[in-house]
């Protein structure tokens, strides 16, 4: 298997780190820096797939199941740009509007590879639930929410 060859690629996120069948491991720099963790090639099927942990394979959170929280499978999810966290006041209109959840890790991917004309699917897993809650519940309270 040519590990040049790859022409599917995998960008995992908090909690998804490693494809199975590793047959190498590829350390990358860019102009911006060495990437967050080497790409790892695997075999899929006898065909060549990259993976990339974004936030490196030593980024370990715990899954809600292991916390004893509730999992929920499906829903609509509401990508915002970031890093910040959506007020009260969006967070109602987007549930209002049908959400169930608010991220901001889908964004910045589809964008750039919607540019270099890549085709991309994302497949989101949230790792935290704020239930669009009331101050106090999971997240600080502000002084003022507009």
């Amino acid at each position: 298997m040519d590990r040049d060859l790859a022409r599917v690629a995998v960008i995992g996120g908090s909690g998804f780190y490693d494809l199975d069948r590793v047959v190498d491991r590829i350390e990358v720099d860019t102009p911006w820096g060495p990437a967050s963790s080497p790409v790892a090639i695997a075999d899929v099927d006898a065909a060549p797939v990259a993976f990339l942990a974004r936030h490196g394979t030593d980024h370990r959170l715990a899954t809600a199941s292991s916390l004893g929280e509730p999992a929920h499978d499906g829903g609509t999810v509401v990508v915002i740009n970031g890093p910040r966290f959506a007020t009260r006041a969006e967070s109602r209109w987007y549930r209002s509007m049908g959400a169930d959840l608010i991220n901001m890790t889908q964004y910045p991917e589809t964008v750039i590879a919607r540019e270099l004309d890549l085709a991309y699917g994302a497949v989101a897993m949230s790792k935290i639930s704020r239930r669009h809650s009331s101050p106090g519940r999971g997240r600080r309270r502000r002084s003022r929410d507009r």
